[in-house]
């Protein structure tokens, strides 16, 4: 499960950035992620919610919006929705 370790760099991220800007906590983050991405939003939240406890994070939501992935189709010449890395 590899959104445990994202989730972990998110927070250090966040705690970096506290270090060198002038704020005390995070309460709320927003992250797009694509879906050709292979990462599962509830299993990054999970690893959020475990990652940020005491930290500057601590109590923070995380947003998650999903954004379709794109691909360029050479027959047609235009670019495509992809909705998923195989086909069902």
């Amino acid at each position: 499960m590899h959104e445990v370790a994202l989730a972990q760099s998110i927070v250090d991220i966040v705690r970096e950035q506290a270090r060198e800007s002038p704020f005390v906590s995070l309460k709320a983050g927003h992250l797009r992620i694509g879906a050709l991405s292979t990462v599962e939003p509830e299993a990054l939240l999970f690893g959020f919610e475990v990652a940020e406890k005491g930290t500057v994070a601590d109590g923070a939501t995380l947003a998650i919006e999903r954004i379709p992935g794109t691909a360029f189709c050479a027959g047609c010449g235009r670019d495509v929705t992809v909705a998923s890395r195989v086909e069902d």
